[in-house]
């Protein structure tokens, strides 16, 4: 696990345990002294000095990855579109190909960028030779600096996909002025690397595409002994991928035959709660239903409890119920006394003329409107009580009729 430091929040990043045993058995480090990576206690990927010889050629190493400060790197620009005429270009130009290597890394608008190292004679011969500012440019994003804040700060930065690096000099001291000499936009927080976290950040490259790198970093195939090759390079990363996969599918087999055990001990358990559920749901729709007609009925019985006192006082031609109001229309001598009678109920609200009254012949017409609340005992007034007869009078009751009129 890693550490990244930069101006808005930590990120942590895991590289996968195989992949840093992998680079424990093969890699190397190149800063003037030669380091191995190894695991510590808590399994993070460090760098140790190897007790030999530095100039010691006898030996060629798997993988070896090399000091910023041994190499030069350039940045390339290249009016050219096909590949293969770039190639026969690059061939003319490197002179050196044993201490020299070159990436394309993409090709628009009729131009390739290409990045061309060329590494001291004094780096140690491996089969792949890799450059430190590669490395870290893969964990970088577009247009991010990343500090390697050794003794001598290492820049590395990514612009139009060509990497970009410099160790701190007295020109380029800061990510600042570094930006500026590469034509970096530095739009992105720096990425700070500290110096016992650099082994993980180059472990953790890996893992972000430079296995599909190495063969523009590999010896020529002039100088490889292919045996050897495939026995310290091809066999170890065969075997420890296998290894991977083949833990990887016995865990996930494990884990699904578990899951369908626990699945099928649960599908009684779920029958009944899905058959409980279904029950539910059908005596819920069923209680609606008897509240909704229950309602319905409570309100009519409302209604009449109201209108027997109304009927001697008025002649109603049409009764109806809109959105839960009561709209009365009909016929008496004063329409106002009349909804002086209905507002006295206790029961009633809102109780109002929903349309002017009209005279005609010695009778006020009216429409009025009112809502009644849950209670069903009617409050009548003293005067309301005494009234026990009610008068006989034909009344004409319209259910549902639309009010043309006002």
């Amino acid at each position: 696990m890693i550490t990244e430091h930069n101006s808005q929040q930590t990120q942590v990043t895991v590289v996968p345990l195989m992949l840093k045993k992998a680079l424990c058995t093969l890699a190397y480090y190149f800063d003037g002294k030669l380091h191995r990576f190894y695991l510590d206690e808590n399994q993070q990927v460090k760098l140790k000095s190897v007790d030999k010889a530095l100039n010691n050629k006898e030996k060629t190493l798997p993988l070896l990855i090399v000091a910023r400060q041994f190499y030069n790197e350039q940045a390339k620009t290249y009016p050219i579109e096909s590949k293969s005429e770039l190639r026969k270009l690059l061939a003319l130009e490197i002179n050196d190909k044993q201490l020299t290597k070159h990436h394309i890394w993409q090709q628009k608008d009729g131009q390739s960028f290409v990045n061309v190292w060329r590494f001291n004679p004094l780096v140690p011969s491996a089969y792949i030779t890799l450059p430190e500012s590669l490395l870290i440019a893969l964990g970088n994003e577009s247009e991010q600096v990343a500090e390697v804040k050794m003794n001598n700060s290492l820049f590395v930065g990514r612009h139009n996909g060509l990497i970009h690096s410099a160790l701190s000099n007295a020109v380029i001291n800061n990510c600042q002025r570094f930006s500026m000499s590469a034509g970096l936009i530095n739009n992105q927080p720096v990425r700070d690397i500290l110096p016992e976290n650099l082994a993980e950040h180059l472990a953790l490259s890996f893992n972000q595409g430079a296995m599909a790198l190495l063969p523009s970093f590999s010896k020529t195939p002039s100088s490889i002994d292919y045996l050897l090759t495939l026995k310290k390079i091809i066999l170890p990363f065969s075997l420890v991928f296998a290894s991977y996969l083949i833990l990887s599918s016995a865990y996930l087999t494990t884990k699904n035959y578990t899951l369908q055990q626990a699945l099928l001990e649960q599908t009684s358990e779920v029958s009944k709660a899905l058959t409980q559920q279904q029950n539910f749901d059908r005596n819920s729709e069923r209680y609606s239903a008897l509240q909704q007609f229950l309602a319905d009925k409570n309100n009519s019985a409302q209604l009449w409890l109201i209108m027997t006192e109304l009927f001697e006082h008025a002649r109603f031609t049409n009764i109806r119920i809109v959105d839960g109001r009561y709209i009365l229309r009909g016929s008496a001598e004063k329409a106002t006394e009349l909804l002086a009678r209905i507002s006295q109920f206790k029961m009633v609200n809102n109780a109002t003329f929903d349309f002017p009254t009209r005279k005609s012949r010695g009778q006020e017409t009216f429409v009025i409107g009112f809502s009644i609340t849950a209670d069903l005992t009617p409050n009548l007034d003293n005067d309301l009580v005494d009234n026990t007869e009610i008068k006989q009078e034909q009344t004409v009751l319209t259910p549902q009729k639309e009010m043309n009129n006002g």
